[in-house]
């Protein structure tokens, strides 16, 4: 069994996302953000349901699940599930970031200093 990784851009992504909810509904926010916990939960037994991202074809490890209209981005790093963003729908991953994956002896990792 996984455990699941919050990392602080993903974090960040969710305040975010709640912030944009909650201006037309608290009641919705709350409800999509439970909802969206209970979905990233079912990664800790089923880590590779999400597909491929199309921005990463190339990646194992880099996957997303689709939520209402938002996309779950999350890497598979045994034994844990590290989400890394919450997008819209229309945003591409490779666009958030200017340098998106710098490559290291330890393995990839997201550069945050570089976010836009």
């Amino acid at each position: 069994m996984y455990q699941v990784y919050w990392t602080q851009t993903c974090i960040d992504s969710l305040i975010k996302t709640r912030g944009y909810l909650v201006e037309s509904s608290s009641d919705n926010a709350h409800t999509f953000i439970a909802r969206l916990f209970d979905l990233v939960e079912t990664l800790t037994l089923f880590p590779e349901r999400g597909r491929r991202l199309f921005e990463t074809h190339h990646r194992h490890d880099i996957r997303e699940v689709l939520f209402c209209d938002y996309r779950i981005i999350y890497r598979i790093n045994a034994p844990q599930v590290e989400t890394l963003t919450i997008l819209y729908r229309d945003k591409n991953f490779i666009e958030r970031y200017k340098i998106p994956w710098q490559i290291t002896a330890q393995g990839d990792s997201i550069n945050e200093e570089h976010r836009t």
